[in-house]
This record gives structure tokens, sequence and C-alpha cells, in this order.
């Protein structure tokens, strides 16, 4: 799932900051591009932590939108006035890339193959990691 948040960029100095007015959140780069770079990671991370903790992640506005909001939040600078541009982020592979946190699953296994793999020093996890990377298809 691909995801477009409007985004405002000023250049500060030598720097460029960052600001996603659904999500609340800045960021900075050291150039347009690392700018944008950084937008995506802001993004993408945000979800997953409002993800994580069950809260509900905003979803993306127009323009008008988040210029209004942009004016309203000032305390850093007025991005009103810097560059707009949507961002996207396709979650589902910065999910894949990011998102490697474990988590515990029962696994029913025949009781000869427990002993089999245990017997043999395997490591079942490994081995189930390794299966379904091969087996899952990305989402679109």
């Amino acid at each position: 799932m691909v995801v477009l948040y409007p985004t405002f960029i000023c250049k500060d100095g030598k720097d460029y900051l960052v600001y996603v007015p659904d999500l609340d959140s800045n960021t900075e780069g050291k150039s347009m591009e690392d700018a944008v770079i950084m937008a995506r990671d802001l993004i993408g991370n945000e979800i997953l932590e409002r993800e994580r903790l069950g809260l509900e992640v905003a979803k993306p506005s127009n323009y008008e939108n988040a210029l209004k909001i942009a004016k309203s939040d000032t305390d850093i600078i007025d991005f009103s006035k810097g560059f707009f541009t949507m961002v996207d982020v396709d979650m589902d592979e910065f999910r894949r890339k990011y998102d490697n946190r474990t988590v515990r699953r029962n696994v029913t296994l025949p009781q000869w193959m427990d002993y089999e793999a245990k017997k043999q020093k395997i490591n079942v996890s490994g081995i189930l990691q390794e299966a379904l990377a091969k087996v899952l298809k990305p989402t679109k």
C-alpha cells in the first residue's frame, strides 16, 4: 500500500527543514533530495510506531488542509511559506525493510519432526522464516 502525504520543506541556512502536517512531525535533510528521503523515513516510521501503539494513523489530507495546519503551527518556522510536495511511501516495502521486530507464534509440528530438529540442532524458527520468505509475495 502506497501512502502519499502532503509535506512542506523550507531551506534554513544549509539545511532543509521538513514538516508533515498530518502527522505533526518534523525532520531535516542536508539537501532537497536528502530532505525528501528523510520525509519518507519519517512518514514510514511514524505510521509503524502509531500502529504499534494502537494509535490512529492520520489519513493524508489535501493541499488546502495541510496548508491550514502548517499556518497554525509556526513554532519552529512558517512552513506554509516553504516548498510544497507530496511524499510517497510504499508501506509494504518499508515494513519489509525496517519492521523486523519479532513476534511469538505457536507452531504445531508432528512429534517426529520436533525430535529430529532437536537431534540435529536445527533452528526451527529460522527454517520457518526462510520458508515463509520464499513463499510470501509482496502485496499490492
